[in-house]
């Protein structure tokens, strides 16, 4: 559980500390929770801004075989549960690359999860499905997982620009 110590009102709705907007709109006056007031550390749902993950990356992963390969992917900067909230290209995969998109899941912690779904490419190494798991780090990277249950890959993105 995440400990909210204050919520405040800005432009008649209520936003809370520590990133989590919270939907309820008033027009009364500013109102401070208890410290021990809590809320799930688990969200899913609409409008969950991605903080840490939005933006573009790129980076090298490594498969449980030992192979590497590149990877590029970008996240959008509010993610809804059950719609895509990202676009991924694996370009060293299949004959000329693989492509697809991610849909969000949830928020658990600071983990963002996904399920991948590779949908482009000219070779049947591009088709499939797979969890993704990303964390935000230090110094604009992220921590990337991927797995389908059999194969597993990881590594670490940088974002771009």
């Amino acid at each position: 559980m995440n400990a909210l110590t204050s919520i405040s009102m800005r432009a008649g709705c209520l936003v809370a500390a520590g990133g989590l907007a919270l939907t309820a709109c008033s027009s009364s006056s500013p109102t401070t929770l208890p410290s021990d007031a809590t809320v799930p550390s688990t969200v899913s749902g609409a409008g969950v801004p991605a903080v840490g993950v939005a933006g573009a990356w790129d980076g090298t992963l490594t498969g449980n075989t030992g192979g590497t390969f590149k990877i590029n992917a970008t996240v959008d900067d509010t993610l809804m549960a059950g719609q895509q909230g990202g676009a991924v290209d694996y370009p060293d995969l299949g004959k000329s690359g693989c492509s697809g998109q991610w849909v969000f899941n949830e928020l658990n912690g600071n983990t963002f999860h996904f399920t991948e779904t590779i949908d482009e490419g000219s070779d049947k190494e591009c088709k499939g499905t797979g969890k993704v798991k990303l964390t935000a780090g230090t110094d604009n990277t992220v921590t990337y997982s991927w797995s389908d249950g059999t194969e597993t890959s990881k590594g670490t993105l940088s974002e771009l620009g």
